[in-house]
């Protein structure tokens, strides 16, 4: 453990630099760091980053799976460090998670745990600046960012601005030590539009994170989908499979075909019928399926070549394309 940690002198240009700004000579001059990845070419090691997905869906597992795969150098990523900030459980719950979820494995040295962290504008920033200063750190996770908000606007401040504000501290913080800060969030329950405006609260989220995921399935199911797009990951989609017994996740590319499935046909079926641009949410209340459900399989029939992508969540059907 690396106490009284100093920030290297590209830190210092960088926080120099989002803060100031930078003249083109300048960028040109400085050595910036390659880009680190936590997951590679899925998670990058930088900025603010945040899962989200509805509740007791099993995002906290999958976020704590991630997390102790990173620090035994599971991705090969090197073994990173981990403050776990987790503020919707007890030490019991996560101590009954860590033993399915590692077996008979030990534990890892460098994950650190915290059941209750300050308000972030009362006090939280200020712990979490000190922490990292102190600390040898690669990951931070807030789970949930809903749980260090206060929810308070100053005067004329509309919900879009106090969560981009939050947002742009967090990621200044991210930048400044060289960490990526993770927040777990909930989803909205109207769920319209593409996966990216699942996430409950303002637009700040969608335009203002460095790289959203959104956890998505059925909570009876031991299948659930991972959705990622950010400004240095492109939009991806990815299975997840959950094992109730052990809690262990894994994670692999979303490639299989549904072709011989009822749900794929009857989507498929209305969207040649109707001939118009359709949304999941059209497509669901319209087949009598969960829109969760229709939205995964939207997105890799157009992998698949059979829908179009029509503006943002919107498909239609691509008739040379079956």
């Amino acid at each position: 453990m690396n106490n009284n940690k100093q920030p290297t002198p590209t830190q210092v240009a960088l926080t120099k630099f989002r803060k100031y700004g930078v003249t083109l000579n300048e960028l040109d001059g400085t050595r910036l760091p390659k880009l680190r990845w936590v997951i590679p070419n899925v998670l990058p090691l930088e900025g603010v980053a945040m899962i989200f997905g509805a509740p007791k869906l099993g995002k906290s597992v999958f976020v704590l799976n991630m997390v102790l795969e990173a620090a035994v150098g599971g991705f090969d990523t090197g073994n990173l460090n981990t403050l776990y900030i987790a503020l919707e459980t007890s030490l019991r719950r996560e101590q009954q998670r860590m033993k399915a979820i590692l077996g008979n494995t030990k534990p890892p040295f460098n994950v650190y745990l915290e059941t209750g962290w300050r308000i972030l504008n009362r006090g939280g920033m200020q712990d979490l600046d000190e922490y990292l200063y102190q600390q040898q750190t690669d990951i931070v996770v807030v789970d949930t960012w809903g749980a260090v908000r206060d929810g308070k606007r100053g005067n004329n401040q509309s919900l879009y601005q106090a969560e981009r504000a939050e947002i742009e501290d967090l990621q200044d913080m991210a930048y400044k030590h060289s960490v990526l800060i993770w927040l777990v969030h909930h989803t909205n329950k109207a769920k319209q539009g593409g996966w990216q405006n699942w996430a409950s609260g303002s637009n700040a989220v969608i335009g203002t994170c460095d790289t959203l995921m959104c956890y998505d399935g059925e909570e009876n199911s031991n299948e659930r989908v991972l959705y990622v797009k950010g400004r240095d990951v492109d939009e991806q989609e990815f299975s997840v499979h959950y094992n109730q017994n052990t809690m262990r996740t894994k994670i692999s590319p979303a490639t299989t075909k549904h072709s011989n499935s009822p749900i794929y046909n009857k989507i498929v079926n209305h969207m040649e019928e109707c001939c118009t641009v359709q949304t999941p949410q059209d497509v669901a209340s319209s087949i009598r399926e969960n829109v969760s459900t229709v939205n995964a399989y939207m997105v890799n029939l157009m992998h698949e070549g059979v829908l179009l992508r029509d503006g943002y969540g919107k498909y239609v059907i691509n008739f040379g394309g079956k």
